[in-house]
């Protein structure tokens, strides 16, 4: 037996069991999620104050204010960290949106931290978004106080010593940021640097697994050291937290009462469980707070941070004596970029929200139709009889999907030339086009490397434009093609974080070479967290490499892990647009972050066909969509399992209902088209 038939063996042997858990790791399982648990503990049993603002170092211009913080055990040395406070406003000129960012600046001046470039994620062009002008004024000796000039009686209050913000609008406090003083930011050094005398950051508490670490066979370098980023954030008179997407889990955030935090890490997880806080395929760290206050009023707010590094988050909510929810936000690289936004409701929150990340893309009306798919229609022969079904039985359907077996052995922008052949797919896209129905088939970004004449491939090696392995020691340069194993067999991977990678990627969906004629013909974007089955956690190495827009190899993939799929969707968008600029583009992504609800849908994964499942897809749905995401829907009647005929007509009767409405099943399951 092959290695790919072995593969795909292993994986319908899951069929009758549930996730391995022990594949994914949890916080106490990476040592910089361990550490800074152990530093909340440390700071929340001994009250020890580490950071305070440099008063005399603050300056402001506009909407804008900057100033140092200074580390009570750190002065001469690190470096003092940058807090920078930036105000905006919406198109209707009231207040409400503040961006809060802290990071490092290196003795050159550079911030040494990979970031997503303005307009990839937020600060999206022409959304909306306005400077808000601030006016400054001390209060007392300890404290600024930062207010709006525009309606909504916005404000912050920064105190200096400790260092804590204090977010207040329409006259109420509605979050804080570092209240209970867990700020988190390990510095850049040497690995030869020597110890230190007090607390700087969670590396003082912990100090395991800053330059080395293993899960299971996977070896993680960490050239760079430890770089983990954390907060705490305060949600005032706030009993009720949602968002957080994606998890299988309650709406409420707080209220599983989960002892392990909530993950942010894109993962291929077959099969998921759900009431657990692990991750699955997509994340937008986000969450909406409601707020009610003592007169019975009630308002909300948000919280939004963009790094796409793998993140972790606490939610505790209201204690018996207490009225606010209160979480910690850690990240395993990056820095600090938090946008609050003050509502005063849900709705002012999401349009907030989509000021600063841009508006949704509107989809091809018919994708607010029925989508039938399967793994797999095995011929286009297979696909008629399918279309034939619908109609005799007077089902309305839309879109009908192809999964993997109709390229050339898994090579992306191929038919497979004996089950697809030519003349096959010219008749089935003409029957498809008479009956007015549309064709989506899959395209994933892993390319089979074991085949030189595989031209997809090879424009990619040839312009060097894959991920690339890390090099042999620090002084040499990263030249050698990541390889992992997919769906093909061995397989590279295209940086898409690089924005040449993806206008080459784009230009992959040329009519002319696929499908070699004009056609209704659109994509799904599958396996893009990314997966790789031999990798650490289904995934690609931290430690390898990605130019992104810098110039050169010089960013390891625990800085961007989160946005590959980010990218891999909007290149796939702009390759629809490219080939037709007047059409709407219909592209499918499993892999989702902060942003991905400009490119189109998305969905829920490999689920399964249980009661469980099928109640638990309405809270994962409107968490999506309270973190800007409404194009999506779960798998109907569940991917994995044969649904009884009551679970089967119920998950329909609800799938009408879902935003993205899509029938799916495994290959190991019966069939159920009509």
């Amino acid at each position: 037996m092959g290695s790919r038939s072995l593969w795909l063996a292993a994986l319908c042997l899951c069929a009758v069991i549930a996730v391995d858990q022990s594949k994914f790791r949890t916080c106490a399982q990476g040592s910089f999620c361990n550490r800074y648990r152990g530093f909340v503990r440390k700071i929340t049993d001994s009250g020890e104050l580490i950071h305070l603002v440099d008063a005399a170092s603050l300056h402001h211009q506009g909407h804008e204010v900057q100033v140092r913080l200074e580390h009570r055990n750190g002065r001469g040395v690190v470096q003092p960290l940058l807090l920078e406070l930036r105000f905006f406003r919406a198109e209707d000129n009231s207040c409400g949106m503040l961006r809060t960012t802290i990071s490092e600046q290196l003795k050159d001046g550079s911030s040494g931290r990979f970031r997503p470039r303005e307009g990839d994620v937020a600060m999206v062009p022409n959304s909306g978004l306005q400077p808000d002008p601030v006016v400054v004024s001390a209060i007392g000796d300890g404290a600024n106080l930062i207010r709006s000039e525009s309606p909504g009686d916005c404000s912050v209050t920064l105190r200096h010593d400790p260092f804590e913000i204090d977010i207040s609008a329409g006259g109420r406090l509605l979050q804080s940021l570092n209240a209970r003083h867990l700020l988190n930011f390990e510095q850049q050094r040497s690995k030869d640097a020597q110890p230190r005398t007090g607390i700087i950051d969670a590396t003082d508490v912990d100090a395991a697994g800053l330059w080395e670490e293993s899960f299971g066979e996977h070896r993680d370098s960490k050239p760079r050291g430890p770089m983990a980023v954390g907060i705490d954030a305060s949600f005032r008179n706030s009993p009720v937290l949602v968002g957080l997407a994606e998890h299988a889990s309650k709406l409420h955030l707080a209220e599983p009462k989960f002892e392990e935090p909530y993950r942010l890490f894109n993962l291929d997880v077959f099969e998921y469980e759900v009431d657990m806080p692990m991750a699955i395929y997509g994340n937008v760290p986000m969450v909406t707070a409601v707020h009610r206050w003592p007169e019975g009023a009630a308002t909300s707010s948000g919280l939004l941070v963009v790094n796409p590094s793998e993140g972790f988050v606490k939610v505790d909510g209201p204690g018996t004596s207490g009225l606010d929810s209160q979480t910690w936000w850690l990240f395993e690289a990056g820095v600090l970029d938090i946008f609050s936004f003050l509502g005063p409701s849900p709705e002012a929150v999401l349009r907030q929200y989509h000021a600063v990340t841009g508006w949704p893309r509107l989809p091809p009306l018919a994708a607010l139709g029925k989508h039938q798919s399967r793994w797999n229609y095995i011929t286009p022969e297979d696909v008629a009889e399918v279309d034939r079904g619908f109609d005799q039985h007077r089902i309305p359907y839309d879109f009908i999907w192809l999964d993997l077996e109709h390229t050339d052995g898994k090579r992306y922008f191929t038919w497979d030339p004996k089950h697809f052949p030519a003349e096959g797919v010219e008749s089935m896209l003409d029957s498809l086009n008479r009956s007015h129905r549309k064709l989506v088939t899959i395209i994933d970004p892993h390319l089979y490397a074991g085949d030189a004449n595989y031209s997809v491939a090879a424009r990619f090696r040839e312009q060097g434009l894959m991920v690339k392995k890390p090099p042999g020691n620090k002084d040499a340069a990263a030249s050698v093609d990541y390889e992992g194993f997919c769906w093909p067999g061995p397989s590279n991977y295209p940086d898409f974080c690089d924005p040449r990678a993806r206008e080459e990627w784009a230009k992959l969906f040329d009519f002319a070479s696929y499908p070699g004629r004009p056609a209704e013909l659109y994509t799904w974007n599958d396996m893009n967290e990314p997966s790789v089955f031999d990798g650490p956690e289904i995934s690609m190495p931290r430690d390898a490499l990605h130019r992104c827009h810098t110039g050169a190899y010089n960013v390891e993939h625990r800085e961007v892990h989160n946005l590959y799929g980010f990218y891999v969707h909007e290149a796939s968008v702009q390759g629809h647009l490219l080939r037709a600029p007047e059409v709407r583009p219909f592209v499918l992504t499993r892999a989702f972050f902060a942003g991905s609800h400009r490119h189109g849908a998305a969905w829920t994964g490999d689920n399964m066909a249980t009661w469980k499942h099928l109640e638990r897809s309405v809270p994962m749905l409107l968490s999506l969509a309270m973190c800007g995401m409404s194009l999506v829907g779960a798998d109907v009647a569940g991917f994995m399992g044969d649904p009884d005929t009551e679970l089967f007509v119920r998950w329909h009767q609800l799938g009408i209902w879902y935003p993205f409405y899509r029938a799916h099943a495994h290959l190991t399951t019966k069939r159920r088209e009509p």
